[in-house]
């Protein structure tokens, strides 16, 4: 589930789009701190760096009196951040300093000393960001300056910096999911179009949601070509419809002058040989016409629907009773495997048309002593009906095109039909909003259909 979720545009789009802006935000982040913290205590650094080495010099050229003077001097010049200092003889009696207390052990490095200064009852925060050093008689130098802005900027930053960075990866993602939210529903109102259109639908159209974004234009064209092609295709079927109309006529009185001129005939054989086989080709055209017209009513909607909740059990007996005498007298068995309560709302004509076709096509298909079985079974969300045969089979790509008008398989081609059946149960199950599947039976063939429970009324 998680994975499927995953693979769709808009949660995809939400995560990246959550994690940009937490990348953005970090990014901000680490700009802010390189110039308001680390910048300004580099320049602390480089200060009292530059300010120990005087000292330090000082102390070596002119002795501990001259470095007391300046370490004083030091700290009454004004300056922007306050000086502090320590310097502490080799027995580590305090000789000058303003820091309140330090290390008592020589430490090597920066570190930062509290340096709060109280002043008529009131108290200044200070923080010495100091370097110490050994001068060359043991005595110890400290010396520091003021970073008590920085260092609390420093440690806000640290203390806040994972809250702001959780709360825009839970304002991103808010804002994500809103976003690909709303392009997921547009583009679900797409798919849901096609679909409505593969399953038969040429009337559907793409929701304009009327603010004339990309979608919409998008929509609009969509809309623009769907009609395009339902009036191609409308086209094409009045013109199917009405050749295959126009030729029902002189076909029928074709058959009823053949039908006189056998009666008229005599005792000609041959002549009458030629109108009967004349008749047969007759008869056989009309059959493709009809299941033409069939074919096309089902697939434009236009067969007059009877939906119910059909009972698949009753269906089945009364196929394999139409079909038993004719499997008997070829000597093939014909067996019929249902299991109990297996409805669906579907329309019983149509689906005793589809049983009735998928056993005419396997007892044409299966030789003497071969075996046909029609399994009627319950699916999670479905009703299944599975026919199999022990006949010839399929040749290598032919299941893909089973449902093909007038295709036939190589080793069908001396076999009676005319390669609508199959064209035909296409045609209903897709009515059904079913599937449809051909299997290798290994021998023979096996179709597998589900038509789904609870199907509404078309």
């Amino acid at each position: 589930m998680m994975r499927q979720f995953w693979r769709t545009l808009s949660f995809r789009l939400a995560i990246s789009y959550a994690a940009l802006l937490s990348l953005s935000m970090l990014l901000l982040s680490a700009v802010y701190y390189w110039v308001a913290i680390s910048r300004p205590l580099d320049q602390i650094r480089d200060e009292v760096n530059a300010e120990y080495g005087t000292l330090s010099q000082t102390y070596i050229t002119h002795g501990g009196k001259a470095l007391v003077a300046a370490l004083e001097k030091r700290i009454r010049i004004a300056g922007p951040r306050r000086a502090f200092h320590a310097y502490i003889s080799p027995e580590g009696d305090l000789i000058s300093g303003n820091l309140p207390s330090w290390p008592s052990q020589p430490i090597s490095g920066w570190f930062s000393i509290e340096a709060d200064v109280y002043t008529e009852g009131d108290e200044q925060d200070f923080s010495a960001l100091s370097r110490a050093g050994v001068l060359p008689d043991g005595a110890r130098l400290i010396v520091g300056r003021d970073a008590e802005d920085v260092e609390d900027l420093d440690e806000t930053l640290v203390t806040l910096l994972p809250w702001v960075l959780g709360l825009t990866l839970a304002f991103g993602l808010s804002g994500g999911l809103f976003m690909s939210r709303t392009i997921g529903r547009r583009l679900r109102s797409i798919s849901t179009t096609a679909r409505q259109v593969m399953a038969g639908d040429l009337g559907g159209r793409v929701a304009i949601a009327g603010k004339g974004d990309d979608f919409d234009r998008l929509a609009n064209t969509l809309n623009l070509m769907l009609a395009r092609n339902q009036q191609l295709f409308e086209s094409v079927r009045r013109v199917s419809d009405d050749v295959a109309h126009e030729l029902r006529t002189p076909l029928a009185r074709l058959k009823v002058k053949l039908e006189t001129l056998d009666k008229n005939s005599g005792d000609d054989p041959a002549l009458r040989s030629s109108i009967a086989g004349a008749l047969d080709e007759a008869s056989r055209l009309e059959s493709i016409f009809n299941a033409l017209l069939r074919i096309a009513r089902i697939e434009g909607r236009r067969h007059d629907d009877n939906f119910c909740n059909v009972d698949l059990s009753i269906i089945g007996v009364d196929a394999c009773e139409l079909y038993a005498p004719a499997a008997e007298a070829k000597g093939v068995a014909l067996r019929l495997d249902m299991e109990p309560d297996v409805t669906a709302r579907a329309d019983p004509d149509l689906l005793f048309q589809v049983i009735s076709n998928l056993l005419d096509n396997a007892l044409k298909h299966t030789p003497a002593g071969g075996v046909i079985e029609l399994r009627i079974e319950n699916r999670t969300d479905a009703a299944a009906i599975v026919v199999s045969d022990s006949g010839c089979g399929l040749r290598p790509g032919e299941n893909e095109r089973l449902a093909e008008r007038f295709f036939r398989g190589e080793d069908a081609q001396a076999l009676p039909g005319e390669g609508l059946g199959l064209s035909l149960v296409a045609a209903i199950v897709a009515h059904h909003h079913g599937t449809l599947d051909f299997q290798d039976n290994a021998p023979g063939l096996r179709v597998e259909l589900t038509i789904p429970h609870g199907h509404p009324t078309v």
